[in-house]
């Protein structure tokens, strides 16, 4: 029975999403991991940029398309702000997911938004 436990664990479907306001380090730590590990790493800016989403009401195609693509995954990491109403989509495809709230101070998150400005 154990054996069977552990195979399960194994065959699992896993999500590690990591979410947080803008300039919290979403990108930057998510693609370490996927790096590291070789995991797929999907961001819904980048499906934004290629569905040229620039409103809210336009983001279904993004959300569409990141959600065909992730489906076929068994491990994936996923970048987002995490407060979509389409994030619950994406996780239901998962047996597991992980979620990874990104946080980081006031001053630090000013600072970098500065900086991105730049």
């Amino acid at each position: 029975m154990l054996w069977l436990y552990a195979v399960n664990i194994i065959f699992m479907k896993t999500l590690y999403s990591f979410v947080g306001n803008v300039c919290s380090g979403k990108s930057t730590i998510s693609k370490l991991i996927s790096e590291e590990h070789s995991i797929n790493l999907y961001s819904i800016d980048e499906y934004r940029i290629k569905h040229n989403a620039i409103l809210i009401s336009e983001e279904w195609a993004a959300w569409d398309d990141l959600k065909f693509n992730i489906s076929k995954e068994n491990t994936a990491i996923l970048e987002s702000s995490g407060v979509s109403q389409n994030i619950d989509e994406i996780y239901s495809l998962f047996d597991k997911v992980v979620i990874i709230m990104m946080d980081c101070s006031i001053d630090i998150l000013s600072d970098r938004i500065s900086e991105r400005e730049k």
